[in-house]
């Protein structure tokens, strides 16, 4: 493809000052392939700038007018700029288009310990400085747009069974970050999920608590399928690890399933509140028909320590005795 480099640096290097410079960056139509993989990356098209007028490092600033590229059918793009990037970067950005993730370790041999699936549907855009992001002071965030993925696989060591995203939407604006849609599968078990994020750029950032208020809804929910995956000991026989209540986590579901399957305990139409913060789960007003009758949940289930707590105070309505 092509490539070039126009610019200049003029000046006195001291312990004070830099020389001034303006340095030209663009490619027109380029293309890159690994000999061994069998996918390129098309169409590479790059303008951009890097300027310092004063020969002040905290003045320098970068500017993308132009980032475009093709993976088989799919193109992606984006521009921004990136100012005071010494004392306090400011970022500016635009992006828009489609990436198939599959195609990743196609083009890039990225150490990737299982293969990607699903795609990547992204159209926003972006304006924060660090400060703010360090500080806590997620307010002076502007985004706008949405990104959403579809038919994503995710495998772990961390869930028993493959987690099938059919589709997720995410949409961002000046003041929250909307959930508008989760659609997944794990194992036998369905899930779907709505509701607005908080702290999600400290969650992001700086590894900090997300928050968030959802409303859950399943049709089958088998909690099975989320216990971690059996593990073999000396002896070549299995020990099954307990559930662990993510500490990442301090959110509340307003949840409603159809039908929940805890060993051969067959619960349906179960609703009400479920509180998770700290490896434990508060359960509130929660109700389910359950052995001919209904039972009322109030309580909590803790994964703080070793062996699992929990306490819960029930209330049984005209259970039959038989199937219970």
């Amino acid at each position: 493809g092509n490539f070039k480099i126009n610019g200049f640096v003029k000046g006195k290097l001291s312990d004070k000052k830099n020389p001034a410079f303006e340095i030209q960056i663009s490619s027109k139509n380029a293309l890159f392939k690994y000999a061994d993989l069998p996918k390129a990356v098309k169409n590479i098209n790059i303008d951009s700038k890097i300027v310092n007028k004063t020969g002040f490092l905290k003045d320098t600033y970068i500017t993308l007018n132009k980032l475009s590229f093709k993976i088989d059918e799919d193109v992606f793009s984006a521009n921004g700029s990136a100012k005071n990037i010494v004392l306090n970067p400011k970022i500016n950005i635009t992006a828009n288009g489609i990436i198939d993730l599959t195609n990743i370790g196609k083009v890039y041999p990225a150490p990737l310990e299982k293969e990607l699936l699903g795609v990547l549907n992204a159209d926003f855009s972006t304006n924060f400085d660090m400060n703010s992001i360090e500080n806590g002071t997620y307010q002076n965030i502007k985004n706008s747009g949405k990104i959403t993925v579809s038919d994503f696989k995710y495998e772990g060591t961390d869930v028993a069974n493959p987690v099938f995203i059919n589709k997720t939407s995410v949409y961002f604006n000046s003041n929250t970050i909307t959930l508008n849609e989760f659609e997944a599968k794990t194992g036998t078990s369905d899930l779907s999920v709505n509701g607005k994020l908080d702290n999600f750029y400290g969650f992001i950032f700086k590894d900090e608590i997300l928050k968030g208020n959802f409303n859950l809804n399943s049709n089958t929910l088998i909690v099975a399928d989320f216990i971690a995956a059996d593990q073999s000991t000396n002896n070549n026989e299995k020990t099954t690890s307990s559930l662990k209540i993510p500490a990442f986590l301090d959110v509340k579901f307003t949840a409603n399933a159809k039908k929940v399957v805890y060993d051969n305990i067959h619960l349906s139409n179960v609703r009400g509140d479920l509180f998770i913060h700290d490896e434990t789960i508060d359960l509130k007003n929660l109700r389910s028909d359950v052995f001919g009758g209904n039972i009322g949940f109030n309580g909590s289930v803790s994964t703080k320590e070793n062996t699992p707590k929990f306490n819960m105070d029930l209330n049984l309505k005209r259970l039959n005795i038989d199937d219970s």
